[in-house]
């Protein structure tokens, strides 16, 4: 911004002494909104968008840094691997016994469609 200068009379000069501040803070924040305003039409607001991304990984990045150095130690010192897999190794054999006695009955739907289809496929035209 141009600043003008004017003849003040001394005698008024005291008056304006707090004026003046008030009106180059006025005139800065005026010229600073203006150009956040040019800031947000520019056509170049895509890099904004990616060092906005940018930012937002790095945030996350941390964040899972400091979980990965908290649980990893965690892990080592209490592993529990062998357990949980004996544990599941159980359980799906279990389910997949209860899978094949459910499918072997005679009244299964599996049995129902193995048998529509076999019939749609092999059937007399």
């Amino acid at each position: 911004m141009v600043k003008k200068k004017l003849k003040v009379p001394e005698h008024k000069k005291k008056e304006f002494e707090g004026f003046e501040d008030l009106m180059e803070g006025f005139l800065e924040e005026q010229e600073e909104n203006y150009y956040k305003s040019q800031l947000a039409d520019d056509k170049n607001y895509d890099s904004y968008k990616t060092y906005n991304h940018l930012e937002l990984e790095r945030e996350r990045v941390q964040k899972l840094s400091s979980m990965i150095s908290r649980k990893i130690p965690n892990v080592i010192e209490h592993n529990q691997s062998g357990e949980l897999i004996e544990k599941f190794t159980v359980y799906n054999y279990n389910l997949k016994e209860e899978i094949v006695t459910d499918i072997k009955r005679f009244d299964s739907t599996f049995f129902k469609n193995i048998r529509l289809l076999f019939n749609k496929s092999f059937r007399e035209k």
